[in-house]
């Protein structure tokens, strides 16, 4: 029974982060303000969790060619791992900028960081750090696959005791007109 009820659990959040991600329908890439896109990631938290969330600077006019949905649901899925390594007791900042051709969303938590070892395996399927029942370790891996997807990248940096900073790298000009599915 307990392993058909986990099968169960995984199979209801595959069909949750398919659906957020677009996968039934496909999505096609578009011109968004990364700043609405921000917006849209602080919608999806409510009350106190949004409390804890900080939007730092940025370029307003600052515009990118990304499918919305697939890349909030990404940003939503870092952001809340950033909350959970907090415990809730500590802000999270989300800040965006231009480098070069791309645009680097960044999620900074001020938790205890990560070790060597857990960076090495952060964007493995079903890895986590979590307690059970917590998590399923399918997050950054989904959010790493879309990213690749794009031709971008997720990048983490981690200091012991410090916390961890994760980079959602993204084109600022996906192939406008094709239609990204996240799996």
């Amino acid at each position: 029974r307990l392993i058909r009820a986990e099968v169960e659990r995984c199979r209801v959040i595959l069909e949750r982060m398919s659906v957020q991600g677009a996968e039934p329908m496909g999505e096609t890439a578009r011109e968004v303000g990364v700043q609405e896109l921000l917006h849209k990631v602080l919608e999806r938290f409510p009350e106190p969790q949004r409390a804890y969330l900080v939007l730092e600077g940025g370029d307003d006019k600052l515009a990118a060619i990304l499918p919305r949905q697939a890349t909030v649901q990404s940003l939503v899925a870092l952001v809340q791992n950033a909350l959970d390594a907090n415990a809730g007791q500590r802000p999270v900042s989300i800040s965006a900028s231009r480098v070069g051709n791309s645009v680097h969303i960044s999620i900074r938590d001020r938790g205890d960081g990560m070790s060597a070892e857990v960076l090495e395996h952060i964007a493995e399927p079903f890895f986590t750090t979590k307690e059970p029942g917590k998590g399923m370790g399918l997050g950054t891996f989904l959010v790493r696959t879309f990213a690749e997807r794009l031709g971008g990248r997720v990048v983490f940096d981690s200091v012991s005791g410090q916390g961890t900073t994760a980079t959602l790298q993204l084109p600022l000009n996906s192939a406008a007109g094709d239609t990204y599915v996240l799996r």
